[in-house]
């Protein structure tokens, strides 16, 4: 039993890494491009829906892989509480935006459909 659970936990993490790495690239093209026509100064970052507001770990992977840019993550990134809160140090500024997808969903159906 012990090594079903391990295997789980190996591709759980395997999981993990190959949704970082593709996050990764995703948030990498789309800095090219802005960097080519905006200062750093002006570029944010915001995490926001399900694993965006609610996984510390994740949003700390992504600004450590941005480092490189000088962005360094804030100490409140595990505790930090409000509507907007800023989670990083540096010219790259990154934030947490609560968000309420279903709410909004249901709203435009309703502007949609008429209900």
């Amino acid at each position: 039993m012990a090594d079903e659970k391990d295997d789980k936990h190996e591709s759980a993490k395997l999981a993990y890494n190959v949704f970082l790495d593709r996050l990764m690239a995703y948030v990498s093209q789309y800095l090219c491009k802005l960097l080519a026509s905006v200062p750093l100064s002006e570029i944010r970052l915001v995490f926001a829906g399900g694993i965006g507001e609610h996984s510390p770990k994740l949003r700390a992977d992504v600004l450590g892989k941005l480092g490189w840019l000088g962005v360094q993550i804030a100490e409140n990134n595990d505790t930090a509480t409000g509507t907007v809160r800023e989670i990083s140090k540096g010219a790259l500024k990154a934030y947490v935006v609560e968000t309420d997808e279903e709410g909004w969903c249901a709203q435009l159906a309703r502007e949609q459909f008429g209900f």
